[in-house]
């Protein structure tokens, strides 16, 4: 070869001569990464399940960035190799590798969008994949000292492997089947989307919706045998009856029902779930109208903390089936927005029930204004929630 053609060779791969042409050349990309690094660092911290597969490639990439705005800063010390057109590929191939490491986090770290597309099998082998495709750019990067090591990988390999193992035990727990959650899960949204589709189109129109809940005649209802003082409780305005005579029920007076009867329609279609207190429908019966739900035996969490001393191992179950509950309710994209423990009920098997839904709504609805109940749910709600609730002349203090 020539010394033209050597010549002509190095130049092909020269992408850039100053520091300042480097800059303009690699800026676009690193601003990418810093992007996706973001949202894959987000979609950890919101992570609804396999938290810890989330936290593995997270911290990763965080790692990564560390190091990219280390030797951005110092293009003049790292010119040589900024220089080259193979570092600059090794950006791009880095870059690529974060859209799929993106992509897959987002999936996986939703229960649908895990039961969608993916097994604890296809998991494993494409988080495999993904991390060999990190180690590769690491390397390329001259960044070693991230590459994944043995020591490394057997820890990360555990942590899969019980949040894998957490999360299928979760999924198996719901009321349906592994094999058609998705679909179930699927239908139901759509049937609640179509509700509340037909509500706001009754709002925007001044009009009272036509969506209607189920009625229940009150000749379905019958009073216990034997009854107690329990059967009738909050002064009257909650009484226990028997459904075709069979299932325990709470009748509880409602007034005006007509205004929150599409929000009692939504409730009937999700309260199917073992973790949710049923709503069976309406009915009428001594000149008043009720909601009749499940009747919880032993009240609300909060009656039960009161009264008695709560084993820890109890308290572990009821936390769990709160957290499954709280699960569904996200299949299915409904915020209850009141989640306290007035609003946990008891049934006669100790088992939890998340009810009152009145604050609650669809994902993509309307926001909820909690100003009534502000100071009620205040010591429950996130921190960014209160921001629209803040006195904007009040100033903050550093001690708070």
């Amino acid at each position: 070869m020539s010394e033209t053609q050597d010549a002509c060779l190095g130049a092909a791969e020269i992408i850039a001569d100053t520091a300042t042409e480097i800059l303009a050349v690699y800026f676009p990309i690193v601003s990418t990464i810093s992007k996706i690094t973001k949202r894959i660092y987000d979609t950890y911290h919101d992570a609804e399940c396999n938290k810890q597969i989330c936290e593995v490639l997270a911290k990763r990439v965080k790692n990564a960035e560390g190091l990219i705005d280390k030797i951005i800063k110092d293009i003049g010390g790292n010119q040589e190799k900024f220089r080259k057109r193979s570092y600059y590929l090794a950006f791009k191939h880095y870059e690529n590798t974060l859209k799929n490491i993106g992509e897959f986090t987002e999936k996986v770290s939703k229960y649908k969008g895990f039961i969608k597309y993916f097994t604890s099998k296809v998991t494993k082998e494409r988080l495999k994949s993904l991390t060999e495709e990190y180690d590769t750019c690491m390397r390329d990067l001259h960044f070693t000292m991230y590459v994944t090591n043995e020591q490394d990988r057997k820890e990360e390999a555990q942590k899969i492997e019980e949040s894998l193992n957490e999360v299928e035990e979760t999924i198996r727990k719901l009321d349906v089947g592994v094999d058609n959650i998705n679909q179930k899960l699927d239908a139901l949204v759509q049937s609640i989307d179509l509700i509340q589709s037909k509500i706001d189109q009754s709002n925007t129109k001044n009009l009272r919706s036509d969506v209607q809940a189920q009625r229940i005649d009150h000749k379905e209802l019958s009073s216990p045998h034997v009854q107690t003082d329990n059967d009738i409780r909050n002064n009257g305005n909650i009484i226990k009856k028997f459904l075709n005579n069979t299932i325990e029920v709470a009748c509880k007076s409602i007034k005006d029902f007509k205004n929150s009867e599409s929000e009692l329609a939504i409730l009937g279609k999700f309260s199917h779930s073992p973790y949710i207190v049923r709503f069976y429908g309406l009915t009428k019966f001594d000149n008043c109208d009720f909601m009749v739900l499940d009747w919880a035996e032993y009240g609300t969490l909060r009656d039960v903390y009161s009264k008695y001393d709560i084993p820890w191992t109890r308290k572990i179950k009821i936390l769990r089936n709160i957290c499954r509950g709280l699960v569904y309710l996200r299949s299915v994209n409904i915020f209850h927005h009141d989640l306290r423990c007035k609003n946990v009920f008891v049934r006669e098997d100790l088992e939890p029930r998340l009810g009152n839904f009145k604050r609650s709504r669809v994902i993509d609805g309307p926001t909820t204004n909690l100003g009534g109940i502000l100071v009620d749910v205040v010591h429950w709600m996130a921190p960014e929630l209160l921001e629209k609730y803040q006195d904007q002349s009040t100033e903050k203090l550093l001690e708070c």
